[in-house]
């Protein structure tokens, strides 16, 4: 048997017979009710239960079978208003108690966990990389090598300087920020009211905000933890009928104004940002491969070279990719993937790239509009662009 124990959470490794597998046990030592939630990584399945209540002292047992990798956290001074499950620190953004596969938004205190088959090599750690919001330790008990604790006991919040603090309602400090974070602000120079969606990708944590309404003029700015990479774009012609939410272009399917971690509805206009660890180079990019609906800009604070698309694709949109409104005003354009759903098109099958699938017909009207943007799969010697230094974003809606 080998146990690993997390400040308030222990984790315990039972070794059946047969297949490879661990009972990993976490127990709440906090001195307030907690909500932990697991997040699977490397594609491997999410655990049976991704989040859940911890009362002061309780305790509770979840099965995994090896190999098997992921993360735990824990998340603070959660309730429940409008039927949405929200809490104050690494909350993971789905309005429910359950994760479902998205990780925490930082600041959390992780604990990493990588369990090898055969009943190999195990690896663990407690990981501030993403700031910090409790204390937590990990242990071993049993197993064979040198199996040390990792621990961090101490109470970080205590000694955060201000510019990392995360400061709850009641004026204490909740949680501290890593070091390495940037601003992303979303700009609506439309003339119009737009509703942002935000999505993580690489299962990196979602934002605070996953979905928003901005008004015609107005900005929003939002806090990102490095590493991290997601996609940005504007739903429009938004409206609620029978308690249900809904956008003409660029859904996300959730009945809500927050998008929960689900995709836009194609067509979109996306922005797409990679942002590194520690100053690194990161990537970012303006995507039409998905097709068009709203011009949209993505510039630096940093001084980097902006990516834009400000031209109105809809307005050169050939018939047979127009999407139109019930007024009859073509409100975005299609990707010819999208309208015909054929390998040409979709770069599938024979027409995997980079060679096999040229530019068509179709993706040449939107690089002729958009020449910086990205309108095909072999755009990327001329549409991505990088930033190095830890910029800040602008996001501009109809630039």
């Amino acid at each position: 048997m080998k146990t690993l124990a997390l400040y308030g959470l222990i984790l315990a490794f039972f070794f059946l017979s047969g297949a490879h597998s661990a009972k990993i046990t976490f127990t709440n030592n906090c001195s307030k009710t907690i909500w932990p939630g697991t997040l699977t990584s490397d594609q491997k399945p999410q655990l049976s239960n991704t989040g859940f209540e911890l009362l002061s002292k309780a305790s509770l047992t979840l099965d995994v079978q090896a190999p098997w990798k992921g993360r735990f956290w824990a998340r603070t001074q959660c309730s429940t208003n409008s039927t949405n499950f929200t809490c104050e620190t690494a909350d993971c953004g789905t309005g429910k108690v359950a994760c479902n596969g998205t990780g925490a938004i930082p600041p959390a205190s992780l604990v990493e966990i990588n369990i090898a088959d055969n009943r190999g090599m195990d690896y663990y750690d407690v990981s501030l990389v993403d700031g910090f919001n409790l204390p937590v330790s990990v242990a071993t008990r049993g197993g064979t090598g040198d199996c040390k604790n990792s621990s961090c006991p101490a109470d970080v919040n205590a000694v955060c300087p201000g510019e990392l603090q995360v400061i709850g309602s009641d004026g204490s400090v909740l949680a501290s920020k890593s070091a390495h974070s940037a601003k992303i602000t979303f700009t609506n120079n439309c003339p119009r009211t737009i509703c942002p969606g935000t999505r993580a990708l690489d299962q990196k944590p979602q934002l605070s905000k996953t979905g928003f309404e901005l008004a015609s003029k107005a900005s929003l700015t939002l806090d990102v933890q490095a590493p991290w990479k997601g996609q940005f774009w504007a739903r429009t012609r938004c409206s609620t009928n029978s308690g249900k939410f809904t956008c003409e272009t660029a859904d996300c399917s959730t009945d809500q104004v927050t998008c929960n971690g689900n995709p836009a509805i194609r067509p979109a206009s996306l922005v797409e940002i990679s942002i590194a660890a520690r100053g690194g180079t990161d990537f970012y990019d303006v995507r039409l491969v998905d097709g068009f609906n709203l011009p949209v800009s993505v510039a630096t604070r940093g001084g980097c070279k902006a990516s834009s698309c400000p031209a109105n694709v809809n307005a050169v949109c050939p018939a047979k990719l127009k999407v139109k409104g019930s007024d009859g005003s073509v409100l975005a354009c299609k990707s010819a993937c999208i309208a015909f759903n054929q390998p040409q098109y979709c770069c599938t099958g024979p027409y995997r790239p980079p060679k096999s699938c040229p530019p068509t017909n179709y993706s040449r009207i939107f690089k002729q509009q958009c020449p910086q943007a990205y309108s095909h799969v072999t755009d990327d010697q001329n549409s991505s662009f990088t930033c190095s230094g830890a910029p800040d974003y602008v996001i501009t809606f109809c630039p």
